[in-house]
């Protein structure tokens, strides 16, 4: 019987291990293959790994083009909302940017810079243009790291946008 429940404390002290060192995310809005969705898209259970080195998965790691365009959330011109991340290992910080991309990632517009202690706090307030278009845009998020290898990592969303 002990036995067991020492095999149940280190399989909670794995988990809970995992996910304080795992790298970041963006949670709201929910990315593209999200592995924690109900959303019917294949899934990227290794979305918290950064860009390839050589930049061939840029922009949103070539998700906009093979998965489903499912919008997450719908975004006023004009409006000011809130970016979520979650994630443990933060690398000293970093910087990070949030902006927008109405042409499937070709091109993107900075909505929020956060230079320096990104993404040591987990909530990020951006704000949508006013004379933003209604249109289906994918909103990123993009970091930088501070400690470690210089790595570039990239969440996107599905979003609609009413102009």
């Amino acid at each position: 019987m002990a036995r067991y429940s020492v095999l149940r404390i280190l399989c909670a002290v794995v988990i809970l291990l995992t996910s304080a060192f795992a790298h970041m995310q963006m949670e709201e809005p929910s990315p593209l293959r999200d592995p924690h969705s109900n959303r019917l898209e294949p899934k990227d259970y290794n979305i918290l790994t950064p860009l390839h080195a050589d930049g061939s998965d840029f922009s949103c790691k070539g998700y906009q083009w093979n998965t489903p365009l499912t919008s997450v959330a719908t975004y006023q011109a004009g409006d000011t909302y809130q970016m979520r991340l979650k994630g443990g290992a933060t690398h000293g910080g970093g910087s990070c940017q949030i902006s927008l991309s109405c042409n499937n990632g070709i091109r993107f517009k900075v909505l929020k810079s956060i230079e320096g202690g990104c993404p040591l706090q987990k909530e990020y307030d951006f704000t949508i243009p006013e004379n933003a278009q209604s249109a289906q845009c994918l909103l990123a998020w993009t970091w930088f790291n501070r400690v470690g290898n210089r790595e570039m990592y990239m969440n996107c969303a599905v979003v609609d946008i009413v102009g």
